[in-house]
């Protein structure tokens, strides 16, 4: 009897984060198909669980397409959560992706 495919289903948006782990490169952070979706890469991401996060990528093998989603993700965690109670590399991604300086704007 066969293990269980590591294709996703049919129909499943799967979401990956490319991090940046310094001297050590970039790559995709691995992820049980079950903590792939929208929810738990936002939730990881306020949580602090990347190094240096990049961009985020979702695709969906069913529907035939792919997209670089990093500033829905970065967008909606500005909506979700206090700017300066994310990590510095988060805010980073936020910044970058939605094309904002959330400190400047505060600070003055």
């Amino acid at each position: 009897m066969p293990g269980p495919s590591i294709v996703p289903e049919h129909d499943e948006t799967v979401y990956l984060v490319l991090d940046d782990h310094g001297p050590h490169g970039m790559a995709y952070a691995e992820a049980a198909p079950s903590m792939a979706d929208r929810e738990s890469v936002i939730a990881d991401l306020i949580d602090g669980q990347f190094t240096r996060p990049v961009r985020v990528v979702a695709f969906n093998i069913g529907r035939n397409w792919s997209d670089d989603v990093s500033r829905e993700i970065a967008e909606e965690i500005q909506k979700r959560v206090e700017y300066l109670d994310l990590t510095d590399p988060v805010r980073s991604f936020i910044d970058y992706h939605t094309g904002s300086d959330q400190l400047s704007l505060r600070l003055r």
